[in-house]
């Protein structure tokens, strides 16, 4: 999902899957040459899952 901000910025939100973890291995496709902040919860304290960080680091 994209929306703007106020200061015409665009912010890319990866979709959940049913369990509520995201979409991984859709990354790519929400990371540009125009991208400069990634923000990512570590470890969901609803679900307990642990991101990947290793693999999201590398892919920036």
């Amino acid at each position: 999902m994209d929306k703007t901000s106020p200061m015409d910025q665009k912010i890319r939100i990866l979709p959940l899957k049913q369990n509520g973890i995201p979409y991984w291995e859709r990354i790519n496709e929400y990371i540009d040459e125009t991208t400069r902040i990634i923000a990512v919860t570590h470890i969901s304290n609803v679900t307990g899952y642990k991101a990947p960080l290793e693999e999201i680091v590398e892919k920036c």
